[in-house]
Formats: C-alpha cells, sequence, structure tokens
C-alpha cells in the first residue's frame, strides 16, 4: 500500500474549534488536506491564549489529542495570558521544544508554519532537519504590525533584528503564503526582493484571503439559533461588532458614536473577550452609555452565523494604521457571508468592501464622523439597502481557490480549484510544495489546468513463477522479473481512475493452450 504523505501544520495560536474558534484558516486547510488522503498532524499551544484555558492535564512535553477527527499535538510551552513577557517566553519554548523533540513524530513531507516573527528560526530549522519543505503562512506581518500601532518604534534595536529574521525566513522558505494582497509590496518597499538586489524571489510570494466554506456557514445559520431578543428586535438598528476586544480593535471610539447615536435606536452589540474589555464595560456605566450592550465572552464557530445575520450591520474596527498591505479577516468574510451591510473604521488600502460596494471604509478618527457613517447606512432607502446586502453575499461568492503541487520527479503540475485533485495517486510519489492563488470568479486561471492530478494511464499486475502476485505497477514501468528466468503466469490490467472511459480489454497467449478468451479490467488468466 503507498504510504500516505504527511504534512505538519504548525501554529501554535491555533486551538480546537470547539475551544475558541480562531486561527480557523490552519484547521480547515488541515481538515481539506485530510480529506484529499494526505497524513496530517496539527501542533499547538495546550494553552488557550485569551480563554486562560489549558487543554491538557498532563505535566508531559506533549499530549496529542484527537478534535473533528484532527490529530492535534498540544505543546506545553507555559501560560501566557496576556501580550508580556510570559506570552513572549511561551512562543520560544514551543518553538524551541519541537526542534528538540522532532524525532518523536512521524517525519513529515512538508510543514506549512503559521508564521511569528522573530520566534520562527527553530521551526526552519526543524524542517532543514527532516528534510521536509518549508512553507510560512503569514496571517499579520510581525514586527510591522506593533509599529503601525504605535507599540514599538522602527528603530528599536529588538525591532531591526525581527526585520532582519522576518527577511531571512521569507528568502529560505520554499513558499511564502499571505493573507494580505498587498505582501509583495510590502516585500518591495523594504527593499528585500531580488530585483533590487535582495535575497528574497517574488515568484514564491503568493496571496490567499481566508475566504469562508459557505454550505457550511448556511447550514449552520439555519440550525444553530440564539434567543435574544436584542437580535430579535426589530425596532433597533444592531451594530454587530464579534471579536477580539484590546487595544488594535479601538472599540471605545465605536462605543463614543454609539452614545452620540443613543436617540437614533442604535444599538452596538459586542461579542468577544480581551484586555480591554473589563475597562469598556466600566466606561459604558459611567458614561450612561445604554444602547451598547456586551454580549458572551465566547462564542461557538457554528453560532456566529445566526449571530452576524440578525446584524443591520457588521462593524470591522480597528486601529486607524491597520492594514497598511490590506486583511483577509475572518469577520469580514464571515460578515459578507450574512448578507448584511460592513463598516470598517480603517479606509484600508485594496478594500474589499470599497471594490464590491458592501459598506463603507474609510479613516474615521472622529465619533461624530463614525456616527454620521453608521446614519448614512441606517438611513438608505430599502432599495437601496436590500442592493448592498445582496451584493455582500454575492462577494462572498465571488473567488476561486486555485492550487497547484510540486511532485516528486513530475515537478509543478497544473492549477486545480475548488476542491478538485491535484497531486499524483497510485505513483508514490511524495508532495514537495504547493501554490495556492484567489482568483475572481469569471477571471482566467493562472496557468494550464489540463494536468493537475497525474494518475496512471494503464496499471498492470503480474503473477510471477514461485513469487506468486506482484506488486502494482503503471505506465511503463516493468513487471515482472529481470535475470531470473521466471515465468510470468498471469496478469491483470486495469484503468485506474483516469480521464478515459471506457474498458481495457486484453487477452494472453499460454504455452500448450494458445490465445485465452478476451478479458477486461483486472480478471485473471
Amino acid at each position: 500500500m503507498m504510504k500516505k504523505k504527511t504534512i505538519w501544520f504548525i501554529n501554535k495560536d491555533a486551538a480546537p474549534i470547539e475551544f475558541y474558534g480562531t486561527h480557523l484558516r490552519t484547521i480547515k486547510l488541515a481538515q481539506y488536506f485530510q480529506s484529499e488522503g494526505y497524513n496530517v498532524k496539527l501542533f499547538c499551544s495546550s494553552y488557550v491564549h485569551n480563554r486562560n484555558l489549558c487543554l491538557s492535564d498532563s505535566n508531559k512535553t506533549f499530549e496529542e489529542k484527537t478534535y473533528d477527527n484532527i490529530p492535534f499535538v498540544l505543546v506545553n510551552a507555559g501560560c501566557g495570558s496576556t501580550n508580556g513577557i510570559r506570552r513572549i517566553i511561551s512562543y520560544f519554548r514551543f518553538a524551541v521544544k519541537l526542534f528538540i523533540h522532532r524525532k518523536q513524530f512521524e517525519k513529515p513531507d512538508v510543514i506549512i508554519h503559521t508564521s511569528r516573527i522573530p520566534f520562527d528560526i527553530p521551526i526552519y530549522q526543524l524542517a532543514k532537519k527532516v528534510k521536509a519543505k518549508y512553507i510560512v503562512d503569514v496571517t499579520d506581518l510581525w514586527p510591522d504590525s506593533f509599529v503601525s500601532l504605535g507599540l514599538l518604534g522602527k528603530n528599536n534595536p529588538c525591532v531591526k533584528i525581527a526585520y532582519c529574521l522576518e527577511r531571512y525566513i521569507y528568502s529560505k522558505a520554499d513558499n511564502v503564503v499571505f493573507s494580505m494582497p498587498g505582501a509583495v509590496n510590502y516585500v518591495r518597499e523594504n527593499g528585500w526582493d531580488s530585483d533590487q538586489g535582495g535575497t528574497i524571489d517574488l515568484n514564491k510570494l503568493h496571496y490567499i484571503n481566508n475566504g469562508i466554506d459557505l454550505s457550511e456557514f448556511n447550514v449552520n445559520m439555519q440550525r444553530y439559533k440564539i434567543e435574544d431578543f436584542d437580535l430579535a428586535n426589530d425596532k433597533t438598528f444592531n451594530i454587530i461588532y464579534l471579536g477580539s476586544i484590546r487595544l488594535a480593535n479601538n472599540l471605545k471610539l465605536l462605543i463614543d458614536s454609539a452614545k452620540i447615536l443613543q436617540n437614533n435606536s442604535v444599538q452596538v452589540l459586542i461579542y468577544g473577550d480581551g484586555e480591554d474589555r473589563a475597562f469598556l464595560e466600566h466606561y459604558c456605566e459611567e458614561q450612561q452609555i445604554t444602547n451598547v450592550k456586551f454580549k458572551a465572552k465566547w462564542t461557538s464557530p457554528e453560532y456566529v452565523p445566526y449571530i452576524l445575520s440578525k446584524a443591520d450591520v457588521n462593524a470591522l474596527n480597528y486601529s486607524t494604521n491597520f492594514g497598511k498591505y490590506g486583511g483577509s479577516m475572518n469577520k469580514m468574510f464571515l460578515g459578507l457571508a450574512s448578507g448584511k451591510p460592513l463598516c470598517c473604521n480603517v479606509g484600508m488600502p485594496y478594500s474589499i468592501i470599497l471594490e464590491e460596494g458592501v459598506g463603507i471604509d474609510c479613516k474615521l478618527t472622529d465619533p461624530q464622523d463614525y456616527a454620521a457613517a453608521i446614519l448614512s447606512l441606517k438611513n438608505l432607502p430599502s432599495d437601496e439597502y436590500q442592493t448592498i446586502c445582496n451584493k455582500a453575499k454575492k462577494a462572498a461568492e465571488k473567488y476561486d481557490i486555485y492550487y497547484r503541487v510540486q511532485c516528486q520527479d513530475y515537478g509543478w503540475l497544473d492549477w486545480a480549484k475548488n476542491g478538485k485533485k491535484a497531486g499524483s495517486s497510485t505513483y508514490g510519489k511524495r508532495l514537495e510544495a504547493i501554490e495556492i492563488k484567489l482568483v475572481k470568479k469569471g477571471e482566467s486561471a493562472p496557468g494550464s489546468t489540463k494536468k493537475a492530478y497525474q494518475v496512471p494511464r494503464i496499471q498492470y499486475q503480474t503473477h510471477v513463477q514461485s513469487i506468486g502476485w506482484q506488486k502494482k505497477v503503471s505506465d511503463n514501468q516493468i513487471a515482472g522479473t529481470t535475470g531470473q528466468g521466471k515465468r510470468i503466469e498471469a496478469i491483470k490490467i486495469t484503468l485506474p481512475d483516469s480521464d478515459y472511459t471506457g474498458n481495457v480489454e486484453y487477452q494472453a497467449y499460454v504455452q500448450g493452450i494458445g490465445w485465452q478468451s478476451w478479458k477486461k479490467n483486472c480478471l485473471n488468466f
């Protein structure tokens, strides 16, 4: 039997859906590759950041558990419930422990690593040691995000070192996949690309946003509902924010705008948790802001579609320095799928919201301006409002995911899309790399799609004197023996999973018997 290829997904911050529901990008990718027949293993921390939850009751370095049929390896890297020194130490411990104890697990063919600069070096070294392809998945630009938020200065010595390590990792990786559309410009602006004398080949940089499984979303929206008066209240114009509540999310701005709108039947419902939640709850009480309500600190993912569908507007709220190179937030695609307008306060470059005409995305730094933006959506004529809702739903359906794989001995195969097979079958050839691209529906594929999946045109198996049935071989491979003088006593021939239709028919000439009758599709002679 052909050995399954092994893919390691390494993301310290990922957690099983039932416990946290973030970093779904990693989990969904793992589920997809597993469904395609690959052997996957997902490495994450045993401690769920932001929920102060430990998934392991063991003191062992590793504990293996299965969630949603995905094998997880929970790494004991210590606790880090805040963004302070303990969390920094836990990132280092996570990476170093994986490197040191790598031999405890089946050797991977490919490692897909969610980058967390400057903690990536041990993971890259791990990939080198086990001779696995190393693919970096970048969902956040560290350390640039911290510089953009004003938390660190660009000339800080530690930041300079982190930028150097980031450049190094991108240059050494076999492929780098970014979730933000402007990432290539980010590399160019830093002068890191080979066109400017740098070390990074732009051809191995790719962009794929987070996207969404619409069929799953729609099923969950109908199946998992919450009885909540605020969600059902059709006398209020509901602004729903669902996500983290911390400095980067700048929710005080949204709350101050809600205060201005207290007499306009506007209600803001906030779902989520983070360091700023307690402060903001107290602030609302102190300022007597009655139209802001804090809801569940954590919402199981299957209930999210229903909640967002009950919004009149779904809010995407950030520090106004966020997203210089665009963003691919899960919440944005969830909001689109809900079929409701989006309001973003950033004015994000590469904005899907503006491109698709599904809401507001402009720099809103003053509560008065933010309140006016909300009112502009509230006061839309019903037909215009419904048009935006329809556009949002269609925008969620608008992209195709194309991908191709590099296959042992065959090199790069052609492009497949949206769950179609890519790679090879029955040859025993390993997957060596994968490239993924997001393409608008209706636009042409990134390249040829003729041969994305390599399968044998014909497959055959022989029964050899004193040996018996040998293993199946395909397409010009030798069946039988050479130099041993052993006769072939029987043969089976078939068309495996192939583009051809019909049957393969064959007959054999047997010593002392002559030509036998015709057979087809693996019948014995």
